[in-house]
């Protein structure tokens, strides 16, 4: 069975690797644009508040039955994806996003009982080979991610980005641990155009992805991977300026595409998370770089503070609504 102290454990990894990112990022932001430090402060305060309620919901949860051999293969499907990923991604130089999705696609179609896993695995993948240059380190990596993956299987479920976190926490526990270092990345200068066209292609990117996974009930790994795969061939087949961060965009907001329906489901819900994607991602665009799982870590943020921040609004509105029907009774 699993123990309080497991989903503790859990709980404290992710949403502590999740928290300190988007922290960062957060205070990142502010050198860029006010705009984007104004949107990130309502991401962490719908996040908080999120957090808060998944813990009480957690925690007041009865326990559920736990067997972690069973799982195992789910885990070697995990790592075999993070090989297969670097290996297309820096042996065959199709790049990180490509890789990724490649591997998601194919394991969707042929191995679609391990294809969550697989997918997961990918992102450890994308980790830069500047950071990981043999491929015992990817390996590394994606087993502390499949331990993780594990741990958190009954956690947080149905949020977008949770697989990429948990990539992410794999691959900075390796960095660690080898003593690598990030990739440094000088400040790219923002147009106004950018902003936009980064946020309308989130939002885009992420309804599509939505629409794929739930509508078509094609599941959320499918959904991610041929919007990123469709994205990444539309950027290069128009010649797209910024193509490679516009398509690594693409990809970011598929991960927030993967919320279930027990999630978030209104189209203007949907649209915020795009909006708080593209702005996490273009914050943190100069850190964390070359670090697998980034990009999940972005979505897995950006649906924690959507959710939260529906909660608010809704709790916000039933306090007015009994204000207002005092004031009309007396």
């Amino acid at each position: 069975m699993i123990t309080n102290l497991l989903k503790a454990t859990g709980i404290l990894i992710l949403s502590g690797f999740a928290l300190f990112f988007h922290g960062r990022t957060f205070l990142e932001s502010w050198s860029i644009t006010p705009f984007f430090g104004i949107t990130l402060a309502f991401l962490l305060l719908g996040f908080l508040f999120e957090l808060f309620q998944e813990i009480k919901g957690i925690v007041q949860s009865r326990e559920i039955k736990f067997e972690f051999s069973k799982h195992i293969f789910q885990g070697i499907a995990l790592i075999l994806g993070a090989l297969a990923a670097y290996v297309i991604s820096v042996d065959l130089k199709l790049g990180a996003v490509l890789a990724s999705a490649l591997v998601g696609f194919l394991a969707g179609i042929l191995f679609p009982r391990f294809s969550v896993a697989a997918y997961c695995g990918s992102f450890v993948g994308m980790t830069s080979s500047l950071v990981f240059s043999q491929y015992w380190q990817v390996a590394v990596a994606a087993l502390f991610s499949a331990l993780v993956y594990i741990l958190v299987l009954n956690i947080f479920t149905g949020f977008g980005g949770k697989l990429g976190t948990i990539a992410f926490v794999g691959s900075i526990t390796a960095m660690l641990i080898f003593q690598c270092y990030f990739v440094t990345t000088p400040q790219q200068e923002l147009s106004s155009g950018l902003i936009v066209l980064s946020i309308i292609l989130s939002i885009l990117s992420l309804l599509l992805t939505y629409w794929i996974s739930v509508n078509l009930k094609k599941g959320p790994v499918i959904g991610s991977s041929l919007v990123s795969l469709l994205g990444v061939a539309a950027l290069a087949l128009f010649g797209t300026p910024q193509a490679g961060m516009l398509g690594t965009l693409i990809m970011a907001a598929s991960f927030s595409g993967m919320v279930g329906s027990n999630r978030i489901k209104s189209v203007a819900s949907l649209s915020l998370a795009g909006i708080f994607t593209a702005v996490a991602f273009l914050s943190s665009l100069c850190i964390f770089c070359g670090a697998g799982g980034k990009l999940g870590t972005v979505a897995f943020g950006s649906i924690l503070g959507v959710r939260g921040i529906e909660k608010i609004w809704y709790k916000a509105a039933a306090v007015l609504n009994r204000s207002g029907k005092k004031s009309i009774e007396e």
